[in-house]
């Protein structure tokens, strides 16, 4: 399916993490959006980001540069789990990426109030609250989304 862009908005990320290039919002014609991230290779020559956030080529570092675009590719999770050793189903994977989104809605009522603020500082930039507003109400409205497909998943035996 092609996604021809129309427009692009630049979102507010980490700029100390050495993997994100950047994340934007693209919208196509017919005003669909989704959400981009361009992801860095680490280049060796050029030397590391301030520690916590530098990169690595390397899959076993926490920052490892390919994990994000791996683990959402069709099918390698799943694979990268049956190599080591499990053997559940996809539905099971599934749930679990879902499920994992709880670990962020419990900060959504904080950062919804302080998104509200008259002034708001967003990795160290100065940010506008009416736009973090919105922003966060879309990400509480992602998190639902994920949680009701999660319970739902949770309730179907598999």
């Amino acid at each position: 399916m092609a996604f021809a862009v129309v427009k692009c908005e630049p979102l507010r990320h980490n700029p100390l993490n050495q993997v994100t290039g950047s994340v934007e919002r693209v919208t196509d014609a017919a005003g669909a959006t989704l959400i981009r991230k361009v992801l860095r290779r680490p280049d060796p020559a050029a030397g590391r980001s301030p520690a916590p956030w530098s990169a690595s080529l390397d899959p076993r570092h926490w920052n490892y540069w390919r994990r994000e675009a791996e683990a959402y590719r069709s099918g390698v999770l799943r694979d990268s789990l049956q190599q080591a050793g499990w053997h559940g189903d996809e539905n099971e994977v599934r749930l679990g990426m879902v499920a994992s989104c709880v670990k962020y809605a419990w900060l959504l009522p904080l950062m919804l109030k302080r998104a509200a603020d008259d002034q708001h500082r967003a990795y160290q930039h100065a940010a506008d609250s009416a736009e973090l507003y919105r922003q966060r109400g879309l990400a509480l409205r992602h998190l639902v989304c994920w949680l009701d497909e999660a319970l739902t998943r949770a309730a179907t035996p598999g």
